[in-house]
């Protein structure tokens, strides 16, 4: 796809480097800058340059999270220049979920899905990488597809988080879908892996008042006091 091969992504090199005299000191200085967060795309490709040809390399966790800094980067996220960077990490094992979650951020939830083949090359994704793809799913209203992610995921053996839910109880009822929200509820009851809490209740508990359910509604409420 025309998007991951713009020539200037891959020209890291033309950026200033830092001057790199104490790698450890520069290392914490970038931990720092990718917290307070990046307004532009240059300085944090120059960073980015310099941990990659920093000897000895820096850890995956220190790419990841100034790519991870780079997605968050308003209005626009450079999703499609942090995926292109991944043909330069790929021996340092490139965050499955960083790649996931610019895949969705572009709305190409099927090439996010293709990720998942890394599996093969020995990267496993974790609960996380599920998250992002059950929630891109859910930006496409693609709520089936989500639903079946999802069985995917328990029948892989990791739990869901209440940030899981979280997203396709949204979804559900951003669509004013409340029967399938409440047999997601009775889904999530039932394995086990955590409790609807309060905001959960309460979204679907809105969408039932919306539909003008308020029987359905007072009945949810009183089993969340329960």
């Amino acid at each position: 796809m025309e998007f991951l091969h713009l020539p200037f992504l891959f020209s890291c090199r033309n950026y200033a480097s830092h001057n790199v005299d104490d790698p450890q000191l520069f290392l914490k200085s970038v931990r720092q800058q990718c917290i307070l967060g990046f307004t532009n795309t240059d300085n944090a490709f120059s960073l980015f340059n310099d941990l990659k040809y920093l000897r000895p390399l820096p850890r995956i966790i220190d790419f990841n999270q100034l790519l991870s800094a780079m997605c968050k980067i308003k209005p626009f996220p450079p999703f499609s220049t942090v995926i292109s960077l991944r043909e330069q990490l790929i021996e340092i094992n490139y965050s499955l979920n960083i790649l996931a979650n610019c895949c969705c951020g572009l709305g190409l939830v099927d090439l996010g899905f293709s990720i998942l083949a890394s599996i093969k090359l020995g990267y496993q994704p974790y609960i996380v990488t599920f998250n992002t793809l059950i929630n891109g799913l859910c930006h496409s209203n693609n709520l089936d597809g989500a639903v079946k992610l999802l069985d995917k995921v328990v029948k892989l053996g990791l739990n869901p988080e209440i940030y899981t839910y979280g997203t396709m109880f949204k979804g559900l009822c951003r669509t004013r879908n409340h029967t399938g929200a409440l047999k997601l509820l009775r889904i999530m009851e039932s394995h086990g892996h955590c409790m609807p809490n309060v905001v959960i209740y309460s979204t679907i508990i809105d969408c039932l008042c919306k539909d003008n359910l308020l029987g359905k509604a007072l009945n949810l409420f009183s089993e969340m006091k329960t």
